[in-house]
């Protein structure tokens, strides 16, 4: 059953940076999952401030979970342009390290040659989704291009006429399945029903974020005091 670590927001992204930082130093080639979004720009700070105090990134190698589909018309909505910004232009990865989805077979044969992630970060829709799998998503999907739903569309792109309408991801069971560790954010309110469906503990095509109830290495962090 999945595990919960209930504190402020700033400790907690705090918590996940150290984390992230010690596999770093630790592992002599880590390979991480990263995620997009406003969950993990937080950490991806604390991460900046660990770097300027003498972490080096340059042995870091990361593949992020989705993309939007044809991002030339979007530009600004890029997930290598927000990565870019965030992170990886304020510390000395590689570039060349830094994977994005653009083809599902693809992107499948990279990661069956990486084989296991040392360390997976993730967020949660308010609908349940992970990356870009949507209700409905059948777990043993692998990478795949999908159709975002009105209620993420919403969420990611409040009061646009113009926007993304399919996207490319990562799927549950290489999520899952190819990570040794996973942390998953889940920042206030809008969380709430996700995080509850998961506490449950019954796998639910409809709420992908139940199928890693039992993930073996996963914590929830989240400031959601009733999931104490």
């Amino acid at each position: 059953m999945a595990k919960f670590l209930v504190k402020n927001k700033a400790e907690l992204e705090e918590y996940v940076a150290k984390r992230m930082a010690d596999i770093i130093n630790q592992t002599e080639k880590p390979f991480f999952i990263m995620a997009t979004g406003n969950s993990p720009v937080g950490v991806y700070k604390n991460l900046i401030n660990i770097h300027e105090k003498g972490l080096s990134f340059k042995k870091l190698t990361t593949y992020n979970l989705d993309e939007y589909q044809n991002i030339e018309k979007f530009p600004q909505d890029s997930f290598r342009k927000f990565m870019n910004d965030n992170l990886f232009d304020h510390i000395d990865i590689d570039k060349n390290n830094t994977h994005f989805p653009n083809d599902p077979e693809t992107y499948n044969q990279e990661l069956d040659k990486v084989g296991k992630f040392d360390f997976t970060i993730l967020g949660v829709g308010t609908n349940g989704h992970i990356a870009f799998n949507e209700p409905g998503t059948d777990f043993f999907t692998r990478t795949n291009i999908t159709q975002l739903t009105e209620s993420t569309i919403k969420s990611n792109f409040p009061g646009r006429n113009e926007y993304p309408t399919t996207a490319i991801t990562m799927g549950l069971y290489d999520i899952y399945n190819k990570s040794k560790e996973i942390i998953l954010l889940a920042w206030g309110e809008g969380k709430r029903d996700a995080l509850s469906k998961l506490k449950e503990g019954v796998k639910r095509d409809d709420y992908p974020i139940t199928h890693f109830t039992d993930h073996p290495n996963i914590l929830i962090l989240t400031d959601l005091k009733e999931f104490e």
